[in-house]
């Protein structure tokens, strides 16, 4: 069993903001081996106007911005850009899904299913925690209206990855439920958090 904290970093959001950054939290209430945390995206932003379900899917952006930070989709008429981005240290990397992956070790592999009505997602190895540990680790949706307004938004991420001990667990005590979050162990069970 985990808590997971997530925080929001923008409070309000307006046109000039092009990212989205989160910070997140897990600790660990029991042992944990083989811990994984991920975000994934169905992007869809033509259907609206376009009635396409159809993006153009990347990994990474020209010589800057390396495949296992950035990934994005973007409508192949309207050319509005989503996508997931972290510059962390810690072990993460990033996907594009043919079938919709909730496996993490699906975006951790670099698998790469091109454009289509594909998902988009970004994955960490957050390794082992001992029970009262926790990690805190950073990532951002991005948007734009084309592809470079987008990768404009990429700023590092703020914060490095921590590694805390059992004093934060008094600190917070917030169970949070989210479908979203598959946390796999070494036995290859997973719990919904």
């Amino acid at each position: 069993m985990v808590i997971i904290l997530t925080s929001l970093l923008i409070l309000n959001f307006n046109q000039t903001d092009r990212s989205i950054k989160f910070t997140t939290t897990i600790t660990a209430i029991t042992d944990l081996t083989n811990l994984k945390f991920f975000r994934v995206i169905d992007p869809d932003q033509d259907y609206n106007d376009y009635e396409t379900y159809t993006t153009y899917n990347y990994r990474g952006y020209d010589d800057t911005l390396p495949a296992k930070f950035y990934v994005y989709a973007v409508g192949p008429y309207s050319n509005w850009t989503i996508g997931l981005f972290s510059d962390l240290s810690l072990t993460h990397n990033t996907g594009i899904s043919e079938w919709w992956s909730v496996d993490p070790d699906f975006y951790l592999n670099e698998n790469n299913n091109g454009d289509g009505d594909n998902s988009i997602g970004i994955a960490f190895d957050l390794g082992d925690l001992n029970a009262g540990q926790s990690v805190t680790f950073g990532y951002a949706y991005v948007l734009g209206e084309n592809p470079s307004v987008a990768a404009s938004a990429m700023i590092s991420i703020p914060g490095s990855v921590f590694l805390l001990g059992t004093g934060l667990l008094s600190l917070v005590r917030i169970k949070i439920k989210q479908e979203e979050v598959l946390i796999f162990n070494h036995h290859k069970k997973h719990r919904h958090l």
